[in-house]
């Protein structure tokens, strides 16, 4: 979890934007005050235009609420609930219309997949999982998971008449319900991956700061505390070595090392691409994805030129100029280049990226040669 909260994404305002709402479903139940609602209708659609996991949890959030209502009797609160209700789905008919437009548009080359019994142990792993983790560490994981959810159930059932259990349990339920719901649509169209599930931390963090708040022997509660500090203190020394390893520089050296000014550089990887433009602003950069992915609006960004296919790649007329190829694990191109043609060929593990990076330098000549074999088979 702490990589996504540390990438430029919409996880971590999601990941707060859907704990507000949270936050003002619970003060509606309390009382009726206006403000109340209007805080909910306005954290309720923010949460929704951010990612459509948060849409699903504030959809639940609702759907809990409006039963709440209508099992505790507050008919004057249930009315006014179902007019912000109705505000709520007005003002995302913009945010559905984009939804239904991206979904349709992703159909092929849909990068999503969703095994069994595979993604619900990757959910499960999710938020206490190492960045380098190993299988003991794993199966450590889960096995204190399923202690603590089996304590949790004794901890609600001592307590099913406080105020405050029947919320925790309406947040571990809503976090349940969405899972359920979106694997349940995976069988059919693969949606979900284990980050997809970070909008929801806080439904998290509610129920089990409920059932730490409520551990009656202390040796439960140390052991509980002593658990999250190791994996939250090594998780963060982990990744502080990722970023600041010396080995992420190595890659970049070498090129730096052995570039001329006429080089131009052709990346089939979207992280690599992203790294090497920026280290290399002056050069040519040309991406070569080989899929129906509409990326353009990012290369615009960042000055890169793209190519869809074989026939797209255009390296222009300069014959001196020599190609740098940056791939990834799927090498289209490295693999299939003869070892005479190459002028140098390297391999890393770039700990940054967690991705193994191959850098081969290739003469114009070679690579056009490539290209008019594959363009004509």
């Amino acid at each position: 979890m702490i990589v996504e909260a540390n990438n430029i994404r919409m996880y971590s305002w999601s990941a707060l934007l859907v704990a507000l709402s949270g936050i003002y479903a619970y003060r509606i139940c309390l009382k009726n005050k206006t403000s109340s609602y209007v805080y909910f209708i306005i954290f309720s659609l923010l949460a929704a235009y951010t990612h459509y996991f948060a849409t699903f949890t504030i959809a639940f959030i609702n759907l809990m609420l409006f039963v709440s209502l209508i099992q505790t009797k507050q008919y004057a609160k249930l009315k006014r609930y179902i007019l912000s209700g109705i505000i709520e789905v007005l003002f995302f008919i913009p945010g559905m219309i984009v939804f239904i437009h991206q979904s349709t548009k992703v159909v092929k080359n849909y990068w999503i997949g969703v095994s069994y019994p595979w993604t619900p142990i990757s959910i499960a792993l999710f938020y206490f999982d190492l960045i380098h983790p190993n299988k003991w560490l794993r199966m450590i994981v889960l096995i204190v998971e399923i202690v603590v959810g089996i304590y949790a159930v004794k901890v609600f059932y001592q307590n099913r008449k406080n105020t405050d259990a029947k919320v925790a349990i309406m947040s571990i339920l809503v976090y349940f319900e969405v899972i359920i719901f979106s694997l349940i649509i995976s069988i059919v169209r693969p949606i979900v991956i284990a980050r997809y599930t970070f909008p929801m931390v806080s439904l998290l963090m509610f129920t089990l700061a409920y059932i730490m708040a409520n551990v009656n022997h202390k040796m439960i509660y140390y052991c509980m505390i002593a658990f999250i500090l190791f994996i939250s203190l090594t998780n963060t020394s982990m990744f502080y070595q990722k970023i600041y390893s010396k080995d992420n520089k190595i890659p970049f050296e070498l090129v730096q090392e052995n570039s001329k000014d006429d080089d131009i550089f052709l990346h089939n990887n979207i992280t690599f691409s992203c790294i090497y433009t920026k280290e290399f602003p002056t050069h040519r950069n040309i991406f070569f994805q080989g899929t129906a992915w509409d990326l353009d609006g990012a290369f615009k960004v960042m000055k890169v030129e793209s190519a869809n296919s074989y026939k797209e790649i255009d390296f222009g007329n300069k014959e001196n100029s020599r190609i740098w190829l940056i791939e990834g694990k799927d090498k289209m191109i490295t693999d299939k280049i003869q070892k005479d043609k190459i002028i140098l060929q390297e391999e890393y593990f770039h700990p940054y990226s967690n991705f193994k990076i191959y850098i081969t330098l290739l003469n114009m000549e070679s690579m056009k040669q490539f290209i008019k074999e594959k363009t004509n088979s």
